[in-house]
């Protein structure tokens, strides 16, 4: 499993994000799946 490092630009991206009402649980999700290195299920 790899380690997940946020840099400065991604934590004012996600704050952006968070103060719109974006679906977070989905970007966590995501990140989660990418950091266990499976790859990303193919959506239409």
């Amino acid at each position: 499993m790899l380690k997940v490092k946020e840099s400065g630009q991604f934590k004012i991206e996600y704050k952006r994000c968070v103060e719109r009402g974006l679906n977070m649980n989905l970007l966590k999700s995501i990140v989660a799946t990418l950091a266990i290195l499976a790859a990303l299920p193919i959506k239409n």
